[in-house]
């Protein structure tokens, strides 16, 4: 496998290119938004809440707009208005949503194969619907979950979900 090091300063190049726009919610510490920089991707606003993540986000990327809040509060309009552009302007929706609760190694009550003891986080995943339908190009965390027997109810009704949403 080749592996390509690169640095703060030409993730920084690259991006200036801004060949396509992003907007990236539960974006962490930049993982994803490093890799669509180094593409040439604009990233317009991000989303997250957890301290550390933030951090480290703002320590590489200091100029990205960065919403520190639950993404359950917002609608598709809010995200277009808050990265300052209009339906059809975003070329890349990024989300990793929580999934702990769908892992194959999650916490399971005996007896119940299906359920899993966070129900909190698991309805991330339906609410992230309404916000995944503001780009025409999605990118969601592929999750093993979602290809298991146990599983597969959940992926239906995502998938529902955003047919409708359309």
């Amino acid at each position: 496998m080749n592996y390509q090091k690169y640095y703060t300063k030409e993730v920084k190049e690259k991006s200036s290119e801004k060949l396509f726009n992003v907007i990236s919610c539960f974006a962490g510490g930049g993982g994803s938004s490093t890799g669509y920089r180094l593409a040439g991707a604009n990233i317009l606003l991000i989303n997250e809440f957890v301290e550390e993540a933030i951090s480290t986000y703002k320590a590489n990327f200091p100029d990205t707009k960065v919403l520190v809040d639950d993404i359950k509060k917002y609608t598709s309009d809010d995200f277009l208005e808050m990265a300052g552009i209009k339906v059809g302007e975003l070329d890349l929706l990024d989300g990793s949503p929580p999934c702990s609760a769908f892992s194959l190694s999650g916490k399971r009550n005996k007896g119940w194969v299906g359920y899993v003891d966070d129900t909190t986080q698991s309805e991330i995943d339906f609410e992230t619907g309404e916000v995944i339908q503001t780009g025409e190009k999605k990118i969601k965390e592929g999750i093993k979950k979602y290809s298991t027997k146990v599983q597969e109810g959940i992926e239906d009704l995502f998938l529902e979900y955003i047919r409708i949403a359309k």
